[in-house]
């Protein structure tokens, strides 16, 4: 949809179980889950793709640290 040359961010993101060092590496093994179906399932360039752990330090809902919704990947262009 946007061209080969398209630069993403994959940013993988947990709930509040665990600790911190944990949840970072559960964040970047998620976001790193997601890139990998993306090369070989939709043939995107591996280069082209960035892999973030943010691990709990970034809930969608603060109010409830280790609701599922904190757990989640989320894409963001990368600017260049």
């Amino acid at each position: 949809m946007a061209g080969p040359g398209l630069k993403l961010i994959i940013e993988g993101h947990t709930d509040a179980h665990g600790s911190d060092q944990y949840n970072l590496i559960l964040s970047f093994l998620r976001a790193s889950a997601v890139k990998n179906y993306l090369v070989k399932v939709h043939q995107i360039a591996p280069e082209n793709i960035t892999v973030v752990g943010m691990g709990k330090r970034m809930p969608l809902n603060a109010a409830e640290p280790n609701a599922p919704e904190n757990r989640r990947v989320e894409f963001r262009i990368k600017e260049t």
